[in-house]
Parts: C-alpha cells; sequence; structure tokens
C-alpha cells in the first residue's frame, strides 16, 4: 500500500532534489514557501514577499530543494533545536517540547514545507524528508517534530512520526489550527532494528539503508555553512528584498553575532542598519 501510494516513487517529474546552498537558491527557496503559505491561509503577505525568521538567519539551518530547469519548486527545512532561539513550534507546543528536552534528547524540527502545486502529485515531498533525515542523523538528532494541518498529517504518520500534542492554533493573527508530531530517530541510527511490522521496515529501508542522501549530508553541511559564512550572502539573504535584521531585537542580533562572529556579524550590519545604537554591540 505505500508503494502505491505514489509518494513513494521514483517520480519526481524531472526535478533535481539537493540542499540550497547559494543566495538564489534560498531566496527562491523562501519566496517559495511564502507564496504557498500566503496561499494557504498560513500567513499574512510578509515585506518583500519573502518568509524570514530568526531560524532563516542561522547557518545550522538545513534548507533543501527540489529544482526543474534551475527554478525551485519544492522546498523543506531542518532547524535544530537551540537554547536561544529553540524550535518553530515553540509558538504553540513548548510544554511538550521542554518535556522531550528534559529527557536530554537533542531535538530538530521539519518545517517550511512547500510544494508548487504542478508538482504535489509527485514523490518530491518524500524525497525532500529523505534529505532532511539524512541531516537529522548526521547532525545527531535524537527526537524530530513536525507541526502540520490536522489534515496533512498522514504523510508524517507514514515516515514514522506520532501525535505529540492536542490540536492548537499555531497564530494568534489568524485561525491556524495544528498537531504537533514526532518522530524517534533513535531507530534509524541502528544498523537493523528487531521486530519491525512490514511497513516499518519498508520506511526503515527508505530513509535509511537505501536513502541516496545519506552519504551526501556531511558534505552538503560543510559547503553550505562555508557559503552561509559570507557577507555577501548574508547581506543579500537577510537585507536584500527585505531588511530582516532591523526586525531582530537587540537579544536575537547578539545570538546572530556569537554564531556568525564578530567580524563577520560587523560587516554584515553596520550602524546605519540598527535599531540599537552602536554601543549596544561593543560588549
Amino acid at each position: 500500500m505505500l508503494k502505491k501510494s505514489g509518494v513513494f516513487s521514483p517520480d519526481t517529474k524531472g526535478c533535481t532534489i539537493e540542499r540550497a546552498c547559494t543566495l538564489p537558491e534560498l531566496r527562491a527557496a523562501y519566496a517559495l514557501v511564502h507564496e504557498v503559505f500566503v496561499d494557504t491561509g498560513y500567513i499574512h503577505p510578509e515585506s518583500g514577499n519573502i518568509r524570514l525568521r530568526i531560524y532563516e538567519a542561522c547557518p545550522e539551518t538545513a534548507t533543501f530543494v527540489a529544482k526543474k530547469d534551475g527554478e525551485v519548486v519544492g522546498v523543506l527545512s531542518v532547524v535544530l533545536d537551540s537554547r536561544e532561539f529553540g524550535l518553530p513550534s515553540d509558538v504553540a507546543f513548548k510544554p511538550e517540547l521542554d518535556a522531550l528536552r528534559e529527557t536530554g534528547a537533542r531535538l530538530c524540527e521539519a518545517t517550511n514545507q512547500a510544494i508548487a502545486a504542478e508538482y504535489r502529485r509527485s514523490a518530491l515531498l518524500t524525497e525532500l524528508m529523505r534529505c532532511a533525515t539524512a541531516y537529522m542523523l548526521e547532525a545527531q538528532c535524537d527526537r524530530a517534530i513536525a507541526t502540520v494541518s490536522p489534515n496533512h498529517g498522514g504523510f508524517y504518520k507514514l515516515v514514522g512520526f506520532s501525535q505529540l500534542g492536542p490540536e492548537r492554533s499555531y497564530s494568534r493573527a489568524l485561525h491556524d489550527p495544528v498537531v504537533a508530531l514526532c518522530a524517534d530517530l533513535s531507530t534509524l541510527k541502528k544498523a537493523r532494528p528487531d521486530f519491525l511490522s512490514g511497513a516499518e521496515e519498508f520506511v526503515f529501508n527508505f530513509l535509511h539503508q537505501a536513502n541516496r542522501f545519506r552519504f551526501r549530508a556531511a558534505k552538503w553541511t560543510r559547503r553550505a555553512t562555508r557559503q552561509f559564512l559570507s557577507a555577501d550572502l548574508l547581506k543579500g539573504l537577510l537585507m536584500g528584498q527585505r531588511n530582516f535584521l532591523g526586525e531582530c531585537s537587540l537579544s536575537e542580533l547578539l545570538h546572530l553575532r556569537d554564531r556568525w562572529g564578530r567580524e563577520l556579524f560587523d560587516a554584515v550590519l553596520d550602524s546605519s542598519s540598527r535599531d540599537a545604537p552602536p554601543e549596544a554591540f561593543s560588549s
């Protein structure tokens, strides 16, 4: 039944799947997310017609794209949990996520799921999830989180997610009911778990043993991090179509400075673009 569903087929409609590393790829990815999320009513239109959050400013956030003839037609990102920024789903499910954190589990979240309308009846989302899973394992994550509309949870449950929290609203500005889902990645860290059902074994092989992206994850991470931590890319992404850094709080900017390094931070953010006075950054 899983194979016949179509989402596990090799049909990507001629698209290539890879990690977004360049400024044009990242811009196109977050513009597609904005377009799809506005069309579905998940968010209000944002400045510059691009969806940017503090997570998109972090070098450890991995964004994977499906491209057809150079155009980005599918997106899926992975955000790693951090003490400074947490996860996107903390806005609605912080008690449940904090309970997982208290166990010592390293969390991550699949977010920015967006597929152009004409490519939704294909294997794009499944292939993007394989990329995401490869990165989650390479980053030594223990639990993966996804927050989705109640009627969109079927795909995630197919690949091993189970419900973590009750239905809640993700947004105060819009009616956006969502459920939180969680996947235990520990089963994918083993060579071959015992006592798997037929469906579980199929998913295990698909996401781990036969995952064609497993051996690309580390190389992609090195390349993406190296290219991301450059003044030209950060300026173009975060201050080009939209002055996102001007929207950040002083605390967020200081945390970004720690992530990027002081020299790069100063090269990207000059005093004319700060909401805070220059002396706030002197410590």
